[in-house]
């Protein structure tokens, strides 16, 4: 399994109503080729599995993300 990285570059309203906004990012794992790829209203990263390296970010860890 690789991994994902789909990051928004354009706001719009999702199918539930919420409002997605340009810089809101998710990850998670696909069975996609590596590479670089245009998705909707956003782009996406995908990496193979060995290229990653899991750590686990706890909520007392706030100064690890950046606004």
């Amino acid at each position: 399994m690789n991994w994902f990285l789909y990051i928004i570059t354009q706001d719009f309203i999702a199918d539930d109503g919420k409002r997605v906004k340009a810089g809101e990012a998710g990850v998670g794992q696909c069975s996609m080729a590596p590479g670089i790829s245009d998705a909707y209203n956003g782009i996406m990263y995908i990496v193979p599995h060995n290229y990653i390296k899991i750590i686990i970010i706890k909520p007392e860890d706030k100064d690890f993300f950046i606004e």
